[in-house]
């Protein structure tokens, strides 16, 4: 169950273990022996354990200095030791014997601009100019990637196999871009030591030593290469751990039977469309009471119990009702709030700016995201999940390198966190009319297992992270709505954008483009239909909730899309001049207003079904209802124009009657489903 010897030295992907004849397919190809014999070799302690060891003792030696300056300890404890020396102590010793050029067979003499001195990995990897000398050819590097909270791409630590897996998301590093000035580091240090190994006098003799490392001269100044300071952090508030620094939440965390209570509504509601948590790994967390240890926690769950209010009787959890001059729409606003301004208060003070973000953090910003989305003014909900995704690519999760091989729970939790913001920035993008912050092009990070909560460990590693066989997941649902959310994104960065001629390709007139761009959009939409399995395709008779809710969200968001798209192409309220007179319309085949119409008056007949089967995704609901109801008031007032115009010519006014009537009843009927949920949702 490991990659065979060449695949091991070359660090190529291995599929002998599961080839029928364990015989794998580079070694069928290069025509060579494929073995496992070589003896895997044995990995020392982690390299972080290490460099902590080596901190504490300067620390150590420092602080013995400033107290007993007088006093010499050398003949305690031995002679001073330059970090990274013990590289060098070893006997042959590789700085007597031998450049550090040559070591893992460089050359000798090496182009500055020539990449070929990296050591060998995937073709793939050396391509991309992600990879650097490996920490044993270059000492300093990885004391400079410690200080630099630094995680290098390409690094495999220890020299372990890429078969292995890669270095797994560490929430206490950051990852830099190919373009950051930070990977001229590596380079620059590694031909430096080159050079003082070079030019270090040769070894004639056995017992000649090699020279003191402590005697290269040392520049690097501490103050620039420690930790942030003291007041940075208190400024950043990281020795706030316990929510007991914090009355805001003391005074206004749930008790228990509320609080249970409001997390079953947030699984009940929010979790079964956005599958932000892991549900048993949340419950482990609240049932060793971590909420009252840890703040970070604390405040993922005053948000739970911010956004499962709205859902919620209690009016422990609804607050304090609106005077009764307010209206009846406007009772129950602010539920939740106090959850929320609790845990905004916290924020205040434990501000986490300048260290990476961890899980808590980033989810807490999607929560935000949830309870201010449909709040007011939209902007904000939209720039709260922004920043989240700024710091998801902070810390690199976007990234596929940074995940182990094999499926875990730590991994699936950081790539659920990251997926959820994505859909969230493409939906609030399209809510405010802006760009969306991180680019499909910009990830490569592999989507969420399509496996239910509770096979994530099942006590036995062999059916640990597998679906049962026929058994529907309810995860299906995230990965087709974040396939429609890419659509929409697409739409927005071509049909919306402010100057189209910089998105066309040259050679092409605006029209064409858009005819292309539409098409492009409509066979997306067409294979989005076709990969939905049975139990999502929509039906006023599902019996499953959970189905019916996610297949319900799914659809209301295919009408959406689909007036997204034309909507753009809708003639001028204020002309009734055909679309084909005007040389910034594009002609299509059916009238633009005729498919937004029918796709309206379709995502009608979704609510109205989805009301009395009990639908409770509001967010998806109340965003259906702006849409929708603006496309079906938009024309009435078009077909009401219209007809006054006949009139004037001797027609009869009564000739759009019918199809008016009809559409001024959807409206109703959109404008009751809001008032069923206004009490609660501001934006309603």
């Amino acid at each position: 169950e490991r990659a065979c010897d060449l695949c091991r030295r070359r660090k190529t992907k291995c599929d002998g273990p599961s080839a029928p004849d364990k015989i794998c397919s580079n070694c069928v190809q290069g025509n060579q022996s494929c073995t496992y014999l070589e003896a895997s070799r044995p990995r020392g302690p982690p390299k972080a354990y290490i460099s902590a060891l080596e901190d504490r003792s300067e620390r150590v030696e420092a602080l013995l200095k400033r107290l007993r300056p007088e006093v010499d300890f050398t003949q305690y404890l031995g002679p001073s030791i330059a970090k990274d020396s013990w590289k060098w102590d070893a006997q042959p010793s590789p700085l007597a014997q031998r450049p550090l050029a040559t070591k893992k067979s460089h050359p000798t003499s090496l182009n500055p601009l020539d990449h070929s001195f990296i050591s060998q990995r995937k073709p793939s990897d050396a391509e991309s100019g992600d990879v650097l000398p490996s920490d044993d050819d270059n000492p300093p590097f990885e004391c400079a990637k410690r200080k630099l909270n630094l995680h290098t791409p390409g690094y495999s630590d220890d020299e372990k196999d890429k078969d292995d897996g890669d270095t797994g998301v560490d929430p206490g590093t950051r990852l830099y871009g190919k373009s950051a000035d930070i990977h001229l580091v590596g380079p620059t240090v590694f031909w430096k030591y080159q050079h003082i190994m070079e030019v270090a006098p040769p070894v004639t003799q056995p017992e000649t030593q090699p020279p003191d490392p402590g005697s290269f001269p040392k520049v690097r100044r501490p103050i620039y290469w420690g930790p942030p300071f003291s007041w940075e952090l208190d400024w950043e508030g990281v020795h706030l751990t316990n929510p007991a620094h914090f009355p805001s939440v003391r005074d206004n965390f749930p008790s228990q039977d509320l609080a249970e209570d409001l997390i079953g509504l947030y699984f009940a509601h929010v979790n079964v469309v956005y599958p932000l948590f892991h549900r048993p790994t949340f419950y482990d967390h609240w049932n060793e009471g971590l909420q009252f240890r840890d703040v970070c926690f604390t405040s993922v769950c005053m948000l739970v119990f911010a956004v499962a209010s709205r859902w919620s009787t209690d009016p422990r959890a609804l607050g304090e009702p609106e005077p009764p001059e307010a209206g009846k729409p406007l009772r129950y606003r602010k539920a939740g709030w106090h959850y929320f301004n609790a845990t905004i208060q916290l924020f205040s003070r434990r501000r986490s700016i300048l260290l990476p973000a961890t899980l808590f953090e980033l989810q807490l910003h999607c929560l935000f995201f949830m309870y201010l989305r449909y709040y007011l003014p939209q902007g904000t909900a939209w720039a709260f999940n922004s920043i989240g995704l700024r710091k998801a690519q902070d810390v690199g999760i976007h990234r596929k390198k940074l995940y182990e091989k094999d499926p875990n729970a730590k991994d699936e939790l950081w790539k659920r966190v990251l997926w959820t913001m994505v859909g969230f920035d493409r939906e609030g993008s399209v809510d405010v009319g802006r760009s969306c912050a991180l680019r499909e092009e910009d990830m490569d990070v592999h989507p969420s297992l399509v496996i239910d909560d509770e096979y994530w460990t099942t006590g036995n590693p062999e059916s640990a992270f597998r679906q049962p066989q026929g058994k529907t997941s309810h995860m299906e649902a995230f990965g087709l709505w974040l396939a429609l959310t890419k659509i929409s994104a697409f739409a927005v960065n071509t049909l919306y954008v402010v100057d189209k001629s910089k998105v066309a390709p040259a050679g092409t007139t605006a029209s064409e483009w858009r005819e292309r761009t539409v098409a492009q959009l409509n066979t997306a939409m067409s294979q989005w239909v076709d990969s939905l399995p049975d139990h999502l395709r929509w039906s006023p008779n599902m019996g499953n909730r959970v189905f019916a809710t996610q297949s319900a969200t799914l659809f209301l968001g295919y009408y959406l899309n689909q007036i997204l798209i034309y909507r753009p192409f809708i003639p001028s309220v204020r002309s009734d001049a055909p679309a084909k007179t005007s040389s910034s319309r594009v002609r299509f085949p059916f009238p633009a207003l005729q498919i937004c119409l029918n796709s309206a008056r379709t995502t009608v007949r979704i609510l109205e079904a989805g009301r009395k089967m009990g639908f409770s995704n509001i967010p998806i609901i109340i965003r259906a209802c702006q849409e929708a109801g603006g496309i079906l008031i938009t024309h009435i007032w078009r077909l009401k124009t219209r007809d006054r115009v006949l009139a004037t010519e001797g027609i009869p006014r009564s000739f759009s009657g019918p199809l008016v009537v009809d559409l001024v009843a959807d409206v109703h009927k959109i404008i009751n489903i809001l008032d069923g949920v206004a009490d609660r949702w501001p934006l309603a």
